[in-house]
């Protein structure tokens, strides 16, 4: 097996217009709960707004009124999220599907009309969603565009069209967020892009717009309708305009060809086309694929069956195994992949069924260093489950570099240090190892539960794109973005299916299907 790398309408329904009555408008695609924060300001004194569900209750002028309905307008529209698609078969079989080759951006389903498709070699389909962290929580919702909430049919259909999601991109990470993991000291990592394209500046949701809640939340849906709509490999992309991608932090260029193309104007420029500032954006990140050939028919295999893994842009090389039986030391054995594949399965697999005297799955990782970066600082394994109707998660660091002590007080790792000299743009790799490895078992296993486990791999300090910009041009580094960065991977998970009889299944899940049954 061998390792690639891919760089990759408003309704309004309206009262008789009266000087201060009461009006109720009608929305269609938006809460009122996202409304009312924007509109208020726009109130004057004595004016009200209120509302429910997707009703809003206004009483001012008429005037103030006319505004509020120009400003709910654009407002309330339809969301748009953006899914790459990948195709595997002859142009006839293409053809056949109604393919043309152009790009298509829809408010629909990740599960898509064309959803019955076999996922059989040609013409089978697969979708990458990209881009979670301006969704505005629409990526990983748990309802339909049409706002029914997921149902069997729609997650299973889900499953067999989405084998992957980006993790990161040049307009962030969507891995996590420090609201939603605040106790993952690593959670806010490439997290300045915030608001939502083409919106004028309004800041997106976070909830349901991050990769770790959607593989944790798809543990819920398994255990409350017995299917798994998130159930993704992980990769990660570009979103280059200027058909290169520089994923290098030393090497950057920006990624809106003569709108970032200098130093001087990635550090000064107010704004992109794409509505931020040039330093909020990273670089582009790097999808890596394990397969037995570089030919594009085992690199669509593997990606369809989720043996990839995402960077943030350095060429970190990962392996990541889960199994019952693997030796407390099989990361030490020569032998290690061949055992590792026999006794157990691969990145984007899922945990064979558990012997019965088997107290807890094991999970083998090895990291190796990208000869051009920084050493590795720790390998992390992140664990998703629910219990009782909620959403829970937890980061164990299972190998780490320089003999660092834990915490025993506190469960946390040391810093690995910062050997950054920001002025210069320099690192040395004086500290972290070029390699690191272990074999885990779970410590806090409960076999009735359904879990997720995938591996984040850590590098130590080195300086961000910003930083070689600001050497360059003799200034210092911008300080609203960090000076240095702690690049990273992340494997595709391993799931792990109780069976059926063994299920504690609750009554209620309140972020899955937030109304009382």
């Amino acid at each position: 097996m061998k390792l690639f790398y891919i760089l990759l309408g408003l309704m309004l329904v309206a009262s008789p217009l009266q000087a201060d009555s009461l009006t109720t408008i009608q929305l269609q695609h938006s809460p009122a709960g996202e409304i009312i924060p924007i509109i208020e300001p726009m109130l004057g004194t004595g004016d009200v707004i209120t509302g429910r569900g997707f009703k809003l209750f206004v009483r001012s002028s008429a005037e103030t009124l006319a505004q509020v309905e120009e400003m709910i307008a654009m407002l309330d529209i339809s969301a748009k999220i953006l899914q790459i698609s990948v195709f595997q078969g002859s142009e006839r079989d293409l053809r056949a599907l109604g393919i043309s080759g152009n790009i298509q951006i829809e408010s629909g389903d990740a599960s898509g009309s064309i959803g019955t498709n076999s996922n059989k070699s040609a013409g089978s389909i697969g979708y990458n969603s990209r881009n979670a962290n301006g969704s505005n929580g629409l990526m990983y919702s748990p309802t339909t565009s049409n706002g029914n909430y997921i149902n069997k049919q729609w997650a299973e259909r889900s499953n067999r069209n989405s084998p992957a999601t980006e993790i990161i991109q040049t307009k962030g990470s969507s891995e996590t967020h420090p609201a939603l993991s605040p106790n993952d000291e690593f959670a806010g990592f490439e997290t300045h892009y915030k608001h939502l394209l083409g919106s004028g500046g309004v800041v997106g949701r976070i909830n349901n717009g991050y990769v770790r809640r959607a593989l944790t939340d798809g543990q819920g849906f398994q255990e409350m309708i017995g299917a798994n709509p998130f159930k993704y490999g992980i990769v990660s992309g570009a979103d280059s305009h200027d058909a290169f991608s520089d994923n290098e932090e030393f090497n950057y260029t920006g990624v809106h060809g003569n709108t970032d193309n200098t130093p001087k104007i990635r550090l000064t420029s107010g704004t992109t086309v794409a509505g931020e500032p040039p330093i909020h954006f990273g670089t582009p990140g790097a999808t890596a694929v394990w397969a037995p050939e570089n030919t594009r028919t085992a690199i669509y295999d593997a990606i369809k069956n989720k043996e990839t893994y995402g960077t943030s842009g350095t060429l970190i090389r990962v392996r990541f195994f889960g199994g019952w039986n693997y030796d407390k030391d099989l990361h030490k054995d020569k032998g290690f992949v061949k055992k590792a594949y026999k006794d157990g399965v691969p990145m984007g697999g899922n945990l064979k069924k558990k012997p019965a005297k088997a107290k807890a799955p094991s999970f083998a990782v090895w990291a190796q260093k990208d000869p051009d970066s920084g050493n590795l600082d720790r390998v992390q394994i992140i664990k998703g489950w629910y219990k009782n109707g909620h959403p829970w998660e937890k980061v164990y660091d299972v190998a780490w570099s320089d003999n660092r002590q834990m915490n025993k007080k506190t469960g946390k790792l040391p810093p690995v240090g910062n050997t950054v000299d920001i002025k210069n743009a320099s690192y040395t790799n004086d500290i972290g190892d070029t390699q690191l490895s272990a074999t885990w078992t779970d410590p806090d296993f409960e076999p009735t539960q359904h879990a997720v486990y995938y591996a984040r791999v850590i590098e130590i300090p080195t300086p961000r794109w910003t930083t070689f910009d600001a050497k360059v041009l003799g200034v210092e580094p911008p300080e609203s973005v960090p000076a240095t960065i702690q690049e990273r991977a992340w494997t595709s998970p391993i799931w792990y299916t109780p069976e059926a009889k063994m299920v504690k299944k609750q009554g209620f899940y309140p972020g899955l299907k937030p109304y009382l049954p």
